[in-house]
């Protein structure tokens, strides 16, 4: 059985088949986390879908203004 901890309450987390990229609840504090590790079995904060298309359309923003190299 696999262990680790909380980011936001440090609770004990024990799991016996982790799968990359899961998502769960934490059971103290109710936070959406998510596999990032399975060896070691590490979790860290699930972004979602949301962010991933806020953060891609920042870089396409990005992307269309010229670049000035005369600075």
């Amino acid at each position: 059985m696999a262990k680790a901890y909380c980011p936001e309450c440090d609770a004990v987390i024990t799991m016996d088949d982790p799968e990359l990229g899961a998502v769960f609840e934490c059971p103290e504090c109710e936070v959406e986390l998510e596999v990032v590790s399975t060896y070691p079995l590490d979790v860290y904060f699930h972004f979602g879908e949301e962010w991933d298309d806020e953060w891609n359309a920042s870089w396409a923003e990005d992307d269309e203004e010229e670049p000035n190299y005369d600075q």
